[in-house]
């Protein structure tokens, strides 16, 4: 997702708890030449201290919002994710559905315009 927006001219910084993953997007970034433009760091999200994103984290007014998420098939109760993910993916993280989220956006003044569920 990162080189994609970067290729679209957008200033890019991906987070990831993974630093395979990291390492493999900061090679892609650097193959493609984009690494003026995108930025991706081994790091907990919650430690984040940029701020004043255009979009995704720490939105701005008018900025935009792209939300790629693990949901699960309901919209009822919390449901921990379990203990691989908990530590490796997403520390805190619970499972929910799709329809949540999307109401949580809604009820935040965002403007949902697409969404997709697996096949």
């Amino acid at each position: 997702m990162a080189l994609n927006a970067a290729r679209r001219g957008l200033r890019v910084i991906g987070v990831t708890l993974s630093r395979e993953q990291a390492d493999w997007g900061r090679q892609m970034i650097a193959q493609h030449g984009m690494h003026n433009l995108a930025e991706i760091r081994y790091q907990d999200y919650r430690n984040v201290t940029d701020s004043a994103f255009d979009a995704v984290s720490k939105l701005r007014p008018g900025g935009r919002l792209l939300n790629h998420c693990i949901t699960r098939p309901t919209n009822s109760g919390p449901v921990k994710a379990g203990a691989f993910i908990d530590r490796y993916v997403f520390p805190d993280g619970e499972l929910t559905g799709s329809g949540r989220i999307i109401a949580a956006m809604q009820d935040n003044g965002l403007d949902v315009r697409h969404s997709r569920q697996p096949s």
